[in-house]
């Protein structure tokens, strides 16, 4: 397996030593994802046999490493914690489990990354899955619910929560909450409800996928939401990853200065664990899973840093991968330039496409959703005519006027929503078209406040989108009133609040169009 490695580019690590590793359990992951996009890429070559070989070399080799190093942290754990830590969590101190603490999740976040750099290496055309996955679900570190389940008592005795016999709430919970939601939502109103950043927690708990993450827009999906929004940066080497921050400070497990996005390349991205072991994934996976999921799961873009490279490398993707475009509902911007760039390039793909397929694509400009959704003409290798593209906008926002776009205007602008015709002229110019508008929401758009004619007035004349409901607002009501209005997307985090009100959504289901 050592020539094997060698000969296909992949770095060998000495797995076979008994004494203690001098590298982190993070460090070690790191390594690995690395051997991980090696395989996509082996598989990609079409050497399929040798490609199965090296998998299961490398699946190997990671689980000899996983068992070795969880015996490891299993007898550091009985030896601080002792007898009676072991066996009673009111027993667990805070002052013996910093150090363990962080042992037991370095582990579980290299089981969790792991697992999933695994499934993503088989999700190549001609890749023998129902051979290879068995194997995968066998591994030791595939599921870990002991070692799990050690890294949440750990984590609770850290906090010096109580400890208690009953259950605390986990994702299981969250996620039976959202689906018993979305069950009650009228399939008028789920059709126009956005995931923001996928199901996650505003307040970065793992009680919730991790946000911009591939599990959180998985979820979202398989539970019945149609729509999820997210953000994506350019990196220094041109790949577009998922990231709403200039950097991932904010969401990784280690606490320490992290790089600028656009200032970091595509391997210190994915080397870089979050909060809940998984990494942060480019946007092509995302739009592949998307593609295995319920017919209407599509995504909302927002396209963040990196400057007019940005739109560019984003039509570079859709013309190698035509077929992904058939899950992108949105590309939008608060950057005016960019979003305009981005769909001076797409029309200009589009009309290309016309040409060679003899004009049986016709280009028309998108007057509902139901464009949005399926399109038997939608074939793998043609563009989906029906992404609209928006321009960002603030209403009552107070964002520093240093922030500057692309062009040089200030990045956050307010729009007067009660003025169609300026905001037609705001995002119309001869050589470009924008679909619509995606705003910031304001009380005063709402029935009988002062605006609510003016904003109904701009609904009917443009495609809306609406983000940042205040959380003691959110809720199937509120969402129904802006749907009713005429709006076509409504950004939500599904706050518990939200998902606990089910009952609510059942009595909004006279929606109109």
């Amino acid at each position: 397996s050592c020539e094997l490695e060698s000969s296909s580019g992949m770095p060998s690590r000495d797995d076979e030593s008994d004494g203690p590793s001098e590298r982190s359990v993070q460090q070690a992951w790191a390594d690995h994802y690395l051997d991980c996009h090696a395989l996509a890429l082996l598989a990609q070559d079409g050497d399929i046999d040798r490609f199965e070989e090296v998998w299961m070399a490398e699946l190997e080799k990671v689980s000899r490493f996983y068992v070795r190093e969880r015996a490891r942290t299993y007898h550091e754990l009985g030896e601080i914690l002792g007898r009676e830590g072991c066996f009673k969590e009111s027993d667990l101190r805070p002052e013996v489990c910093h150090g363990v603490f962080e042992r037991v999740g370095e582990l579980d976040a290299f089981r969790g990354v792991h697992a999933e750099g695994f499934i993503q290496t088989l999700m190549v055309d001609r890749v023998r899955c129902e051979v290879l996955l068995p194997k995968l679900w066998a591994a030791p570190f595939y599921e870990d619910a002991t070692l799990s389940g050690w890294h949440s008592r750990l984590h609770k005795a850290m906090q010096g929560a109580p400890q208690s016999p009953k259950p605390v709430r986990d994702i299981k919970d969250e996620v039976g909450d959202l689906r018993c939601a979305l069950a009650a939502t009228p399939s008028e109103l789920l059709a126009h409800l956005v995931a923001h950043r996928g199901f996650h927690d505003i307040q970065d708990s793992v009680s919730r996928p991790i946000e911009n993450s591939l599990p959180a827009f998985d979820l979202a999906w398989a539970s019945g939401v149609h729509l999820c929004e997210c953000d994506v940066i350019l990196t220094e080497d041109k790949h577009i990853v998922l990231c709403h921050d200039e950097s991932l400070e904010r969401l990784a497990l280690e606490p320490r200065e992290q790089k600028a996005v656009t200032a970091s390349t595509v391997a210190d991205i994915v080397r870089t664990s979050l909060k809940n072991g998984v990494r942060t994934p480019l946007l092509k996976e995302v739009l592949n899973s998307a593609l295995l999921m319920p017919t209407q799961a599509k995504m909302v873009i927002e396209l963040k840093e990196g400057g007019i490279q940005l739109p560019s490398e984003l039509m570079k993707l859709f013309e190698r991968k035509p077929w992904l475009t058939s899950r992108i509902a949105v590309v939008m911007s608060f950057d005016l330039k960019l979003v305009k760039h981005a769909s001076v390039l797409y029309q200009q793909m589009l009309r290309t496409q016309m040409r060679q397929n003899s004009g049986k694509l016709k280009i028309r400009p998108v007057v509902s959703l139901d464009s949005i959704h399926d399109n038997p003409l939608l074939g793998r290798n043609t563009l989906n005519a029906a992404v609209q593209f928006m321009h960002l906008g603030c209403t009552v926002s107070e964002e520093p006027p240093e922030l500057l776009g692309c062009d040089g205007s200030p990045l956050y602008r307010n729009i007067d929503y009660t003025d169609p015709v300026g905001v037609k002229a705001l995002i119309s110019t001869d050589d470009s078209r924008l679909d619509g508008v995606y705003i910031q929401f304001d009380c005063a758009m709402m029935p009988g406040a002062a605006k609510h004619e003016g904003f109904c007035r701009l609904c009917k004349e443009v495609v809306v989108g609406i983000w940042g409901i205040p959380s003691e607002l959110e809720s199937p009501g509120t969402a129904a009133e802006l749907v009713q209005m005429g709006v076509a997307f409504v950004n939500t985090d599904f706050p518990p609040g939200m998902l606990l009100s089910g009952s609510e959504a059942v009595t909004c289901g006279s929606l109109h169009r």
